[in-house]
């Protein structure tokens, strides 16, 4: 799966996430720590299997939005530092 196409899928789960991704942005520092967090919560090795074992664990699903949350000023630093790089 692609990583941008993984992360919306990942969005059902933590909506807040959406914010990151306006028209034509393709942040890959945001995209790169969002699905390590989804792996780290749920353990799986890859992106497309922590989706589906947050598809299948309710739990999971909420704790990774409270690790996205917890995790909202890295991920907004992310986004500014892929403009900035890109503005140069």
């Amino acid at each position: 799966m692609e990583p941008i196409s993984l992360v919306m899928a990942l969005a059902q789960f933590a909506p807040s996430i959406l914010r990151f991704f306006g028209a034509g942005e393709k942040p890959a520092a945001v995209v790169e720590q969002i699905v390590g967090i989804a792996q780290n919560i749920t353990g799986a090795k890859t992106g497309p299997e922590a989706l589906e074992a947050l598809r299948k664990n309710a739990e999971l699903a909420q704790q990774f939005n409270l690790a996205v949350l917890a995790a909202d000023t890295e991920l907004e630093k992310a986004v500014l530092a892929d403009r900035q790089s890109a503005r140069a």
